[in-house]
């Protein structure tokens, strides 16, 4: 009831840090190191989702009651949504950090001590935030995100539900992200990628959209869609 709200929201706050890396890139006249800075802080997150599954199949092993089941993804939420909301405000200070990274891995050729130095940090003046352009990529990136943040809970409530298949429900989680996955490949990070590569003015509005499509999705539509789910199943 108290880890896997924690680790939740640890994972949110890193990868919604993460996409800041790429406005760092761009501050930094670096945006495919900002990209691949982006990717790397999201494999940060894979260590706490190897903590968090096992846990939340341990919760349907030991037979939760669906009401506690509810609370803890209900409280896992809103831990997502404060530390959401700290990334958003901290924001300057994020992309500060992240050009520093950038410009220290420029100079030293290690990547790895990059993230420990506070030397050569870049200035973040520029980043107000903004949705501007990126309307369409804020209304993408809800739709994304809230299959994220939806799927995995909803697929081991399901096997919470229905005990005698939960081996099998709790592994669908894989299949419903991967329609997530699809919009963020197809229709999201191409659109980002051509505004970047043409030195768009909007290319900074595109990945904020994208930031607060993902920090509204899971504040508000998936707490709101689970809530009806709970209500009715």
């Amino acid at each position: 009831m108290l880890a896997v709200p924690l680790l939740y929201g640890g994972i949110q706050a890193i990868e919604m840090s993460a996409i800041l890396a790429r406005i760092a890139g761009l501050r930094v006249s670096k945006s495919m190191s900002g990209y691949a800075l982006q990717q790397s802080v999201y494999m940060a997150t894979r260590l706490l989702l190897v903590m968090l599954l096992p846990l939340l199949g341990l919760a349907i092993d030991s037979g939760i009651d669906k009401d506690r089941y509810a609370v803890m993804v209900h409280a896992s939420l809103a831990v997502s949504f404060i530390a959401g909301a700290a990334v958003i405000l901290l924001r300057k200070s994020i992309i500060r950090y992240y050009s520093g990274v950038l410009l220290r891995h420029d100079q030293s050729g290690n990547y790895i001590s990059s993230f420990f130095s506070l030397s050569n940090t870049a200035v973040s003046e520029g980043v107000d935030l903004r949705i501007g352009a990126g309307g369409r990529i804020f209304f993408f990136s809800v739709i994304v995100f809230t299959i994220y943040s939806s799927g995995m809970f909803l697929s081991f409530y399901l096997a919470a539900l229905i005990p005698e298949y939960r081996a099998s429900i709790s592994q669908s989680s894989g299949v419903i992200n991967a329609l997530g996955a699809l919009l963020l490949t197809f229709v999201i990070e191409p659109k980002i990628s051509r505004s970047i590569d043409k030195a768009s003015a909007d290319a900074t509005d595109l990945i904020f959209a994208l930031l607060i499509g993902r920090w509204f999705a899971v504040s508000v539509v998936a707490q709101i869609l689970l809530i009806i789910v709970f209500w009715i199943v």
